[in-house]
């Protein structure tokens, strides 16, 4: 076993270290390719987990608190940058979020790339994001919120499939169908893909990939929808085929889902000067359906 470094501080007039990461709104495809390795392609979104490592005070007990001391996961993955760095064990970690938990919006991988970075920013470390992923997969399955592209991810490895690219602003009109989903019992669930599945999200991926070469928002939109209808027979939205409904009515790119959590949402082109009365449309809409829910708007990230 290495032995632990009594690391300096290199920011000698930094009092601590600041992480920041984005959420994701669900994901743009999620699937299994034919190699059987399950993989997504989420959009990283405007809401944020922010993480402060500090050492407040020489202690003569080597450990490492957080705040709030619910956070348990970041916890673990503070204990195990600074073992994989050879730290000796110091400070603490301040967690705050604007991410619902327990909804599909990535909020526990935010949480783990935040105090993470916090750690690097205080100790001038370098943490690549494959040596990040490798650390994260050791805490649960985790989305790509560390990049700053959009990209094919196994999540399960959390190892890097392949960059996507960068893709237009979106807009999501999202409601949350209620409840919560535990991320790790939802993973751990068996799902059966056939081989006509695998296929077909190989076909997706590689359609979504042009598409966002080309800057095409409407074939990204189809891909979206189409990962979510193909999704309903793992975890169903009971409001899918209505949204399906109001997008076509208010012209929308498509409709996107948290595969995992309880978000579901329509697409819009941020750039479109008609974006605004699209919004306005959809929520009216919405009340006309009587869905339930909180109705909430998000802005891509990426």
């Amino acid at each position: 076993m290495k032995e632990k470094t009594k690391f300096v501080n290199m920011h000698m007039d930094n009092k601590f270290g600041i992480g920041v990461s984005p959420g994701t709104f669900g994901e743009i495809l999620q699937g299994m390719s034919p190699n059987g390795k399950n993989f997504l392609v989420s959009i990283p979104i405007k809401k944020f987990s922010y993480a402060k490592f500090l050492i407040a005070k020489p202690s003569f007990i080597p450990e490492i608190k957080i705040f709030p001391a619910t956070k348990i996961k970041a916890l673990k993955m503070a204990k195990l940058v600074f073992d994989f760095y050879s730290l000796e064990y110091a400070g603490e970690i301040h967690l705050t979020s604007e991410i619902p938990e327990g909804k599909g919006l990535a909020s526990s991988s935010a949480d783990l790339v935040a105090t993470a970075r916090a750690i690097q920013n205080y100790f001038n470390l370098d943490i690549p994001n494959n040596i990040l992923g490798s650390l994260m997969r050791l805490v649960e399955p985790s989305n790509a919120v560390m990049y700053n592209e959009v990209v094919s991810y196994y999540y399960k490895d959390c190892v890097l499939h392949k960059s996507l690219g960068v893709i237009p602003k979106l807009s999501i009109l999202g409601v949350d169908e209620g409840g919560v989903v535990k991320t790790l019992e939802f993973n751990n669930t068996p799902k059966h893909y056939t081989n006509a599945d695998k296929q077909q999200y190989e076909f997706l991926l590689s359609k979504l990939e042009k598409a966002i070469q080309q800057n095409n928002l409407l074939e990204i939109g189809e891909v979206a929808t189409a990962s979510a209808i193909l999704h309903q027979k793992h975890k169903q939205n009971r409001n899918i085929n209505l949204l399906i409904d109001i997008n076509n009515k208010v012209k929308g790119l498509g409709v996107v889902i948290a595969h995992s959590g309880t978000y579901i949402g329509i697409l819009f082109d941020q750039q479109s000067l008609s974006m605004q009365e699209q919004i306005v449309e959809a929520k009216k809409e919405f009340r006309l359906a009587k869905i339930d829910g909180e109705i909430s708007l998000f802005s891509s990230y990426c």
